[in-house]
């Protein structure tokens, strides 16, 4: 199971997200649905598809650190370990603080 799928069924419990701060600067309210199709993606090994989703998304919503961070988790998951961790430094850089983030940055690393 990816990293990503994890941290998205966990949302889905309603159990607290490790990632997130605690004042969201999602800038949308669309980003929880795109990182749950982001998610299931990855988690088909479709890493491709949820990269380029994750781009387009971030499209519209640059600084957004759920998509950021799901987009780092993709390519994480998908070996891309270098570009992994530029995107996890873009969500720290957004705003983002978490031991989470941290831990993924460094499993990036």
């Amino acid at each position: 199971m990816s990293l990503l799928h994890r941290f998205t069924r966990v949302a889905a419990d309603g159990k607290a997200m490790s990632h997130r701060p605690a004042q969201p600067p999602s800038p949308t309210h669309e980003s929880p649905k795109v990182i749950t199709e982001i998610a299931s993606l990855a988690a088909q090994g479709r890493y491709a598809h949820a990269h380029n989703l994750a781009n387009s998304a971030l499209e519209h919503a640059p600084s957004d650190t759920g998509l950021l961070f799901a987009k780092g988790s993709t390519l994480l998951d998908w070996g891309r370990f270098r570009e992994s961790r530029l995107a996890y430094e873009e969500a720290e850089r957004a705003g983002l603080r978490s031991i989470g983030l941290y831990r993924h940055l460094g499993w990036a690393c």
